[in-house]
């Protein structure tokens, strides 16, 4: 376990390492996500943002990173419908259905339990530093007596972690902002006494002091099993605080954790990096250039309206007055006159589009607005996801990665180790199941769909040539084709039969008709049977009526 000193040292180390990255990040704060930067800025209150920016003239990148949160938002994880499904990666537990029912109402309780929580006002912060600074952290804790979730997205500038050999977070450290009285009222039994004087004096009082919030990996931890019950000096990761100032440790008691509390999420890897890059860290030069571009638009505008004013030497007696109504008393009538700039606006006009137009490929937004119609039709809300999906589908295998994935698991974990879900069946013990995650959201749907699309393109072909050559339908295996499209189509499996059922209503159908030829073989030798009784009557009855004549 480290000491609080070398809590601080590990902070410091961290702080330096990420010193070149905070530059471009302080840049994107300023131009692309007012209030959320400010990296180089003493903020005393994370609650407290200043509205005031001087210097941005255009906002063409902040409605475009808005535009891209809320598309992932909506496209990844909608608050509208269900966004993800669980099944188990072993075939045989998918074909049972009592083992799909399980997982599927462990699947369907996990959502309802992120949807009860403020998942949904968090995520939207999360997918909007994302896009902007590229790296994000979202904590995710669990409150056993409400048996609730709660999650908090934190500012990147505010936050510091490191990764073993494999990428796995192993510590996440948060620099906090506390007042004296918050520290009195949080640590009561180690706050130090300076700090608790001053928590008692009203003019002192709200003095911030740093806080460390650290979530380190005990390795010595490793050894126990987590999918059972741990005392809390057992459980793999533990949270500290730690008094900046001093390193005083600030912690009372334990509080760990069985996984990894908070999620690193990148938009994309840089190559020997951990911090990731972003839509508005590759056009930042586009960005600072249109916001420079628009401010001199905004100068020579100015100088058009209220152009200066040109004199001869002399030519004024007093002072000039440019006030409406005001005189100014001249020697000579041409004595003063406006001086034109002749400022080129065309050009001017032309760079500032080729600009926003830029920016806004950056951000995606040509493929995320749907074309001004009406009538469009289902086929083209999908295309143009499959568009969205192409152009994002390194950035959302990664966010399913980072996020999504750990997220999911760690919720599973939880409610199973609180006993919340049904009881597992036997099937599932006995073949060790495993889950997997299947994603179920527009975006995460169109990454499937190729293979859909291609059987849709066969069976065109095949409607072809059937009327030629029937027997080619015998090709496809339809049972496995109509399951395969339902999953990628995020059909819930309680929908589709299970193997068991689909032989036993064949067997049913297979006897159902043996029975039906066998009713049918009966009424047959019945009537044939009839047939001849009737014809050996006739018979019998013209032999006699012969006999009789003669």
């Amino acid at each position: 376990m480290m000491t609080p000193e070398e809590i601080r040292n590990k902070v410091e180390v961290l702080k330096s390492e990420r010193s070149n990255m905070d530059g471009e990040w302080d840049k994107i704060g300023r131009f692309v996500a007012p209030g959320r930067g400010r990296i180089y800025e003493n903020r005393d209150d994370e609650n407290s943002i200043t509205r005031s920016f001087p210097e941005k003239y255009d906002s063409t990148a902040v409605v475009a990173s808005q535009s891209l949160a809320a598309a992932l938002h909506s496209g990844l994880t909608s608050p509208a419908t269900t966004w993800f499904n669980l099944k188990f990666k072993q075939a045989e537990l998918n074909d049972d259905t009592e083992a799909s029912a399980w997982l599927e109402a462990c699947g369907d309780l996990i959502f309802n339990r992120i949807q009860e929580s403020n998942f949904n006002l968090e995520i939207n912060e999360l997918y909007l530093d994302l896009v902007t600074f590229g790296t994000t952290i979202m904590f995710h804790e669990y409150d056993s007596k409400k048996a609730s979730f709660n999650f908090k997205s934190a500012f990147p500038r505010e936050v510091y972690f490191e990764e073993d050999f494999d990428g796995k977070l192993v510590g996440v450290y948060r620099m906090r902002q506390y007042t004296a009285r918050q520290i009195a009222l949080r640590f009561p039994d180690k706050c130090p006494e300076d700090i608790k004087e001053q928590s008692k004096s009203a003019g002192s009082s709200n003095v911030k002091y740093t806080v460390i919030q650290a979530v380190c990996l005990q390795e010595e931890n490793l050894k126990y099993d987590t999918n059972k019950m741990l005392p809390p000096e057992k459980r793999p990761y533990q949270e500290r605080f730690i008094l900046q100032k001093d390193a005083t440790e600030l912690t009372e008691g334990y509080t760990s954790y069985y996984e990894m509390p908070a999620y690193a999420t990148r938009w994309g890897r840089m190559t020997g990096s951990k911090y990731g890059f972003s839509p508005a860290l590759n056009s930042l030069p586009d960005i600072t250039t249109l916001n420079r571009l628009v401010s001199q638009i905004l100068d020579a505008s100015a100088k058009v309206i209220d152009p200066p004013i040109m004199v001869t030497h002399r030519g004024v007696i007093g002072d000039i007055d440019l006030t409406p109504g005001g005189e100014t008393v001249v020697r000579d009538p041409d004595a003063m006159r406006p001086f034109e700039s002749g400022a080129r606006f065309d050009v001017s006009q032309l760079q500032k589009d080729t600009l926003v137009r830029s920016i806004r490929q950056a951000f995606y937004i040509e493929q995320l607005e749907l074309p001004m119609n009406d009538r469009m039709t289902a086929t083209e809300v999908q295309v143009r996801y499959e568009q969205m999906q192409r152009l994002l589908g390194p950035a959302l295998f990664r966010i399913q990665s980072d996020f999504l994935d750990p997220l999911i698991n760690r919720s599973f974990n939880i409610l199973y180790r609180e006993g919340q879900f049904p009881e597992m069946p036997q099937a599932v013990a006995e073949y060790q199941g495993e889950f997997e995650v299947d994603y179920l959201g527009p975006l995460a749907r169109s990454q499937k769909m190729g293979a859909v699309d291609a059987f849709g393109q066969l069976m065109t072909i095949l409607e072809r040539i059937a009327p030629v050559n029937p027997d080619v339908m015998q090709a496809i295996k339809w049972e496995d084709a109509v399951r395969d499209i339902a999953m990628r189509m995020g059909v819930p499996a309680k929908l589709l039969k299970s193997d068991e059922e689909l032989a036993a209503e064949q067997k049913a159908r297979a006897q159902q008709e043996q029975q039906m030829m066998q009713m049918q073989q009966a009424q047959q030798m019945a009537a044939a049977m009839k047939d001849g009784a009737m014809a050996s009557k006739a018979s019998a009855e013209s032999q006699a009526i012969t006999g009789g004549m003669m």
